[in-house]
């Protein structure tokens, strides 16, 4: 901004030089000088302009770019942690399964020593067991 508001004055400063030359009767050969610094000087003016506004899109683009891979990143790390909950959740379903496990198992052992219970299962009463 500051080397294009520079160029703008310069330009301004050759155009008021200009002005002035044609009132001159003389300044038919400063004029045209004058008036190719002030074509360079747009020129030079244009090329700023566009380098300026080529430097903003590209910020932008980079800016645009640098966000976009943030919140991919913060999504990437969401994920690890919804990925650590599930299995905390699965690790904790295991335990409660394996406790579950070894209550039928005590259950089994303690219907497995019951002969009244094996006896009824197997079709026998108490008195069939005894007396045969």
């Amino acid at each position: 901004m500051v080397i294009s508001a520079n160029i703008q004055r310069r330009i301004e400063r050759l155009s008021r030089l200009l002005d002035e030359a044609a009132d001159d009767t003389e300044g038919a050969r400063i004029s045209m000088g004058l008036v190719e610094s002030i074509n360079t000087a747009q020129t030079e003016y244009n090329q700023c302009v566009n380098r300026q506004q080529k430097l903003l899109e590209s910020l932008k683009e980079k800016r645009s770019a640098r966000l976009s891979k943030q919140i991919k990143e913060n999504a990437s790390i969401l994920n690890l942690v919804q990925l650590w909950k599930d299995e905390e959740s699965r690790k904790k379903m295991v335990a409660l399964a394996e406790v579950r496990k070894k209550a039928l198992e005590n259950e089994v052992e303690k219907i497995s020593s019951l002969d009244e219970i094996k006896a009824r299962i197997m079709g026998l009463t108490k008195e069939e067991v005894l007396n045969g």
